[in-house]
């Protein structure tokens, strides 16, 4: 349980007005955060535009 769905918090973006109100940070930690981004890159970063 926790409150952060509730909160009108930075964490959630609600300080820049205009901006979709979602979370900020990956919550599945940094392990999961690095493998993630490894797949990204081996799939030649599809769904990324790169300028």
């Amino acid at each position: 349980m926790t409150v952060f769905p509730r909160a009108k918090s930075w964490y959630l973006g609600t300080n820049v007005r205009g901006k979709k109100r979602r979370l900020l940070n990956y919550p599945g930690g940094l392990h999961m955060y690095v493998q993630k981004w490894a797949e990204i890159r081996a799939d030649g970063y599809c769904g990324f535009e790169i300028n």
